[in-house]
């Protein structure tokens, strides 16, 4: 579990300054990857390139977004809505990148897709009251399309399945196949162990399956939020160990907007706060986090740094480089830091350094210490002025890493 200290970011990235009030936990690290109109649905190809559903009308579009290990690098708009007939709001992709979006509408929401040329396909023309406010869309292991219905405003929500055989052509569907849920659902999705997770009111549901894919249990109140009449949950997304993380707006406030991290347990915590309205969450393969906020017309970004990595914490999957592992195995921790002139210097135990180079705040060598066998080391320096020393760590006559002192 990851530490609930919060700072505060201050990253800007392709000339976007972060929301100030954004924060999120010590240990991770929040960039802007670029500005989108009313941002909900995302999802990314076999290419690795993010797809964004922009609801602002008119005209809403899909973009596709091009990513350098995880920031922007470029973006495309991949198609444009003028009417009211398309009105993609979430979205998700099958295997050979068809981006399926469904219109949401108080009344009756057609199921569609658009193919990688660009043509727009009806797969299901809906009834009335068959589709009632459709939102969250996620397959299952199976190429199984389930869509949750909200059913605004005076009806049981409910979640539809549709089946697709190896030509992505629908062969079956169950419209009501989790039917009379008794809160507002928005976005789902399904953990890698099979388990489905929907976004609700101020809850979570969870439904397991058995072997043939029939609902084994349903539980929908897995989770309860504290909550007010203006807040509820709405996106939600696993990462691939299977942690997941829920988020919340607030619609009478902005800048209220919160992420909770819970397990398959049914314990949570606040992992992010301070965001507008973040309506969805996505990891991409190497467990980087992507935030669509809708209100603050941004996709956000965060991923864990070297330190969590080498914690194995929470989306933290990629492995440390070569050059992280000797900076973080030759580290120097000091305490206390500010001091009155006397600190102990912390060496992790598997650190090669051997001798210490402290310097004044105009660069001059005040002491070179050399090492022995030890862990931590007593420094005198309550002859010198106050004001910030540099530390230098060396291992072989090699400068391994770098900290300062403020001496007051």
């Amino acid at each position: 579990m990851v530490s609930n200290l919060l700072v505060l970011l201050f990253l800007s990235l392709n000339g976007l300054m972060l929301n100030a009030q954004s924060v999120v936990p010590f240990g991770y690290t929040l960039y802007s990857i670029s500005t989108a109109n009313s941002p909900i649905g995302m999802a990314f190809d076999s290419n690795g390139e993010l797809l964004v559903a922009n609801v602002q009308s008119p005209p809403r579009s899909i973009t596709r977004f091009v990513l350098n290990n995880g920031l922007y690098s470029s973006d495309s708009v991949v198609i444009s809505f003028n009417g009211n007939d398309h009105r993609p709001e979430f979205i998700a992709l099958d295997n050979v990148n068809n981006v399926y979006f469904a219109r949401p509408d108080q009344s009756d929401g057609n199921l569609y897709r658009l193919t990688p040329s660009n043509t727009i396909e009806n797969v299901y023309l809906a009834n009335f009251g068959d589709l009632i406010d459709p939102r969250g869309l996620a397959f299952n292991s199976q190429g199984d399309l389930f869509i949750s219905n909200n059913a605004y405003p005076n009806q049981n929500s409910y979640i539809s399945k549709f089946s697709f055989n190896a030509f992505n052509q629908l062969v079956a569907q169950d419209l009501s196949f989790i039917s009379s849920l008794s809160t507002r659902v928005q976005d789902l999705v399904f953990a890698p162990n099979g388990d489905l997770f929907i976004a609700a009111g101020s809850s979570i549901i969870r439904v397991q399956f058995d072997g043939t894919g029939n609902v084994q249990s349903l539980n929908q109140n897995f989770i309860s939020f504290p909550s007010t009449q203006t807040t509820r949950m709405v996106g939600i997304a696993s990462d691939a160990d299977g942690d997941l993380f829920v988020s919340q707006i607030n619609t009478a406030f902005s800048d209220s907007g919160k992420i909770f991290m819970f397990d398959k347990l049914g314990n949570y915590s606040l992992f992010g706060t301070g965001f507008n309205q973040p309506r969805k969450l996505l990891f991409d393969t190497d467990n980087r986090m992507y935030i669509a906020d809708y209100a603050e017309n941004m996709i956000y970004m965060v991923e864990c740094d070297s330190l969590n990595r080498a914690q194995d914490d929470r989306f933290c999957d990629q492995p440390l480089s070569m050059a992280e592992l000797d900076a973080l195995n030759n580290s120097i921790g000091v305490y206390p830091n500010p001091s009155s002139g006397q600190f102990e210097i912390m060496l992790d135990q598997t650190s090669q350094v051997d001798r210490l180079l402290i310097s004044n705040p105009l660069g001059e060598l005040v002491r070179d210490v050399r090492l022995l066998d030890f862990e931590s080391l007593s420094i005198d320096l309550t002859d010198q002025s106050s004001g910030v020393y540099f530390i230098s760590a060396m291992s072989s006559g090699t400068v391994v890493s770098h900290t300062k002192i403020a001496l007051q």
